[in-house]
């Protein structure tokens, strides 16, 4: 039981918020021989919980979300010789996401204001199976410790998801509230719904009072190959050389072969000072997100059906009215949305993200207790996903504060509204506005320098400081974000990247005080995330809110510093037959710091004059905390 923070106008205040979690844990082994072991673990976590709301959401806004998973795992292990060694490992896993809302619909969407009403995320259901299969065989040749392995898994994933199917209407930032409908400046500039296509398979549908929802029935293999060897060259260097070969069946990517190779070197002969590097190339496991996507939202699943008043005077709702079925034939053709299943239509557009790392630096012994290391970490990934619309408008330049209606930007949609066919990749379904589809086209890049110091436990206590200097920078913040145009002239935005803290300081200890008492600490004081000011208006016409005013780029400004510190006093007590017994206190945020993680970040139109409400706080960690526990060890 807790509390969420909403400081909307609309409805400020402290609103409650639960958590109920039950989660067992079972362990067994078997020793069959001396030289073979069997081991069987099992887990369940089940948990229920009202949120999903805070800053500028509404309670109404918010979820009852349910999620419920188990897994049963088996582990062999088989000491074939003093040299040689075979662990093979079996898995099943079962997870269930589900949630709902707590509101009926619409959902309203004040810009920089407030938000409630129903969730356009709920309802959803996922069901997810995993099974997996690993063996690890390794052998010591003396001077080389050299092992390969295998790991398949058979991933099967089946439910239902419809966004904004209660509905969704966007005022624009600095709309009066509440709603009047004598009032047309308070009225909404957008309505979105979403509904399921009649031509979907019944078997790929389910039934999620009140409405049908089109759903994903997809599985898929993940068979991995990996082989390492580090070799001691010499008495003072060592080199690890590896290859790993990972496929995803759902990916039409076939050549994922991963290079990895690492080294340190010691010079001299006091073994206090080491040389260290390594390079690695990684891919993510993310790419089945993008063919449930498709089947979800694709030509024949859920769509979305966006209306302006403008654009369609005819068929825009009356807020705060919703559609019981999809329209048709009430005027101007609705807006509709789909996302292509690029993999299968043009497989080299849909690649499989992956990452190269580097690293290289020294840690020095500076005395018995006390150590220091320097590392600087590059990181660049490539064939990062991100959204298009293959239907969007011409470029139109809003840096000098003009505009264009949704009217006149769907005039300049290559395949028009609705769209003809056939349409982009020979698709020969029409009548869309926005044809999504997710590319390989992003890329990011990370830049660290990283300095520790670590003291080891003497004279009654030890410390650990680490400083982080760094720079990350990328062409979008996550392949989900709204989509990008495909107009010549439009520029994908390099810049700072959603999650760029460039510093981070992080100290913790524990120092032993008499009579059994103990003092841990842990201190940190970090960068503030990025804030991506926006217009809170379509200034473009494509109907995304995405467009930021003037010429300010992406994440232009940034929160204030987090600083915090958690401290804990612990007294241990001694018992009989070895057992001990620990009476501890901590206090969670023990500065009582208000330290901001979330801004208003709704800029206005007027580069210069940002609105009162800019970077007004919307969320913040938690305020001072006590926590009182007693441990009992035998």
């Amino acid at each position: 039981n807790s509390q969420l923070t909403v400081t909307s106008p609309v409805q400020p205040g402290n609103f409650p918020v639960w958590l109920h979690r039950q989660e067992a844990f079972g362990k067994v082994t078997h020793f069959i021989t001396p030289n073979e072991t069997v081991d069987v673990r099992f887990n369940y976590d089940n948990s229920e919980s009202i949120g999903g709301f805070g800053g500028l959401v509404l309670p109404s806004a918010g979820t009852d979300a349910q999620r419920r998973g188990w897994d049963v795992q088996g582990t062999i292990t088989s000491v074939l010789s003093p040299t040689t060694v075979n662990e093979g490992r079996f898995q099943f896993q079962r997870f269930l996401n589900q949630s709902t809302d707590l509101s009926g619909g619409p959902e309203s969407v004040y810009l920089g204001f407030g938000t409630f009403g129903a969730n356009p995320s709920s309802p959803q259901d996922i069901h997810e199976d995993r099974i997996q299969f690993n063996d690890k065989l390794s052998h010591n040749f003396g001077k080389h410790e050299f092992f390969a392995g295998t790991d398949f898994s058979r991933i099967s994933k089946t439910g239902v998801y419809n966004a904004d199917s209660m509905g969704v209407y966007t005022f624009a930032a600095g709309t009066p509230y509440p709603f009047d409908p004598a009032n047309p400046a308070t009225y909404p500039i957008s309505f979105v719904q979403g509904f399921t296509s009649p031509l979907r398979p019944l078997n790929l549908t389910r039934d999620y009072a009140p409405y049908h929802f089109a759903g994903i029935n997809r599985s898929y293999w993940d068979p991995d190959l990996y082989a390492q060897d580090q070799w001691q060259i010499t008495r003072n260097f060592t080199l690890n050389l590896g290859v790993r070969y990972q496929k995803q069946t759902d990916s039409p990517s076939n050549d994922n072969i991963m290079a990895r190779t690492g080294f340190a070197w010691s010079p001299g002969t006091s073994g206090r000072f080491v040389i260290r590097g390594g390079y690695g190339r990684f891919y993510d496991q993310l790419i089945d997100n993008v063919p449930n996507d498709s089947d979800l939202f694709g030509l024949i699943g859920n769509f979305n059906v966006t209306l302006t008043p403008g654009g369609n005077p005819g068929l825009f709702p009356t807020y705060p009215g919703i559609f019981s079925s999809a329209p048709s034939g009430l005027g101007p053709a609705p807006g509709r949305s789909v996302i292509l299943d690029l993999g299968a239509l043009h497989p080299a557009l849909e690649q499989t993200p992956y990452s190269d790392q580097f690293s290289v630096g020294v840690a020095d012994q500076l005395s018995t207790n006390l150590a220091l290391s320097v590392d600087y970490v590059y990181l660049r990934g490539s064939d990062l996903f991100r959204t298009l619309d293959f239907n969007s408008p011409s470029f139109f330049d809003t840096a000098t504060g003009a505009t264009r209606t949704t009217t006149q930007a769907n005039a300049t949609r290559p395949y028009g509204v609705p769209s003809v066919t056939p349409g982009p990749f020979g698709i020969s379904d029409g009548g869309f506005e926005q044809i999504q589809g997710v590319v390989s086209q992003g890329f990011s890049r990370y830049d660290g320098i990283k300095v520790n110091l670590n003291k080891r436990f003497s004279n009654h206590f030890y410390y650990q400081v680490a400083y982080t200097w760094s720079h990350a920078r990328s062409t979008q913040d996550d392949f989900g974000d709204l989509p990008f145009s495909t107009a010549p002239g439009v520029d994908f935005p390099w810049g700072r990247s959603i999650n760029d803290v460039p510093e981070n300081l992080v100290m913790n200890g524990e120092y032993q005080l008499p009579w059994g008492f103990s003092y841990t600490g842990i201190f940190s004081a970090y960068a503030g995330l990025p804030v991506n000011p926006l217009a809170g208006a379509d200034l473009n016409g494509d109907t995304y809110f995405n467009d930021r005013p003037g010429t300010f780029e992406r994440n232009t400004f940034r929160i204030g510093p987090q600083v915090d510190l958690d401290s804990a006093i612990a007294k241990t007590i001694r018992l009989k037959k070895e057992s001990t017994l620990m009476i501890r206190a901590d206090v969670f945020n023990t500065l009582n710091r208000e330290n901001v993680t979330g801004v208003n970040n709704t800029y206005g139109n007027t580069p210069g004059t940002p609105l009162v409400t800019f970077l007004a706080p919307t969320k913040t960690l938690n305020p001072r905390e006590f926590q009182f526990s007693v441990r009992y060890s035998f």
